[in-house]
């Protein structure tokens, strides 16, 4: 059926502004089953815009809440909005949920949108990753990988008793590159809490490297090797650079620093990735800092 100015307002369409590039869609509110208009500006190098409000008119047209000035299409949308941003979240169909009993994941059906007025009250299936069960979540209690309590559910699940869920984490630890980057982060995460946690993730990711973590950076155009050990306390960092053959090495520096202060060097990373990426970053920074001398206090 071909939609026109005139027509009444139909949810799950959309109405194309032509001479502003960008887009109104029209959806039935799943909290209220009121019908609403979602407005997404994307402006040129600037933060895109987003706009929600409730059509009040009874049985409207297209041609009674879009401005007359506009020059629009209007069609059918081939898919729902599963992208709910507010001021504190945004959630996305198909994101993991960590909860301190397992793992899920938004699952969305394709034909409905999760766009609200209120959020704070809409409830959301999600599916078990490993057993397939459905559930549903109030919206305000999902916690994805962009809130800290998802590493920390996530860091518990992967670390606590044997269950389904652990087997599940340890696997896919080792065979998909999605799960190692989270859960590399909650290790990490759960690392910066406190100095033994710190220290024992630092020890168990030495241990994971023959003892010592290798990693690399540049300097003036030379080829720096990082290694960077635990000794009780203390962290060991060493910078060394290839001589005149690539097989001799030449030590440059070696600092040691007490595991609290390198711990507090670490988190003022705010690191994203893992306890190997942070220290890779670290090393870097101590290559561009002229002052890099050890500290022993």
């Amino acid at each position: 059926m071909e939609l026109t100015p005139q027509s009444l307002i139909e949810p799950n369409t959309h109405a194309y502004i032509k001479n502003g590039n960008y887009t109104i869609k029209f959806f039935k509110d799943p909290v209220t089953d009121q019908l609403i208009q979602y407005i997404c500006i994307n402006p040129a190098n600037k933060k895109p815009e987003h706009k929600i409000t409730t059509i009040d008119i009874p049985n409207p047209t297209y041609a009674e809440v879009i401005d007359n000035t506009l020059d629009y299409a209007i069609n059918y949308n081939s898919y729902g909005t599963h992208i709910l941003i507010t001021k504190n979240k945004t959630l996305h169909n198909n994101d993991y949920v960590a909860t301190n009993e397992s793992l899920f994941i938004i699952d969305i059906p394709e034909d409905q949108s999760i766009v609200s007025k209120q959020p704070e009250k809409l409830i959301l299936p999600l599916t078990n990753v490993i057993t397939g069960e459905s559930i549903t979540m109030l919206f305000t209690d999902i916690k994805t990988k962009q809130d800290d309590a998802f590493y920390h559910n996530l860091y518990n699940l992967y670390t606590g008793k044997p269950t389904e869920t652990r087997g599940y984490l340890k696997a896919a630890h080792l065979y998909n590159k999605e799960f190692k980057a989270f859960i590399d982060h909650a290790i990490l995460t759960h690392a910066l809490r406190s100095k033994n946690a710190f220290k024992q993730a630092l020890n168990n990711l030495c241990d994971e490297h023959d003892g010592y973590i290798h990693t690399r950076g540049t300097v003036n155009d030379s080829n720096i090797q990082y290694y960077t050990s635990l000794n009780s306390d203390t962290v060991i960092t060493t910078e060394s650079k290839h001589g005149p053959s690539n097989y001799a090495m030449h030590l440059k520096k070696r600092t040691t620093t007490p595991i609290h202060r390198y711990m507090k060097q670490i988190a003022d990373l705010q690191p994203k990735g893992s306890l190997y990426e942070a220290i890779e970053n670290l090393n870097k920074q101590f290559a561009q800092n002229k002052n890099f001398r050890p500290k022993t206090h």
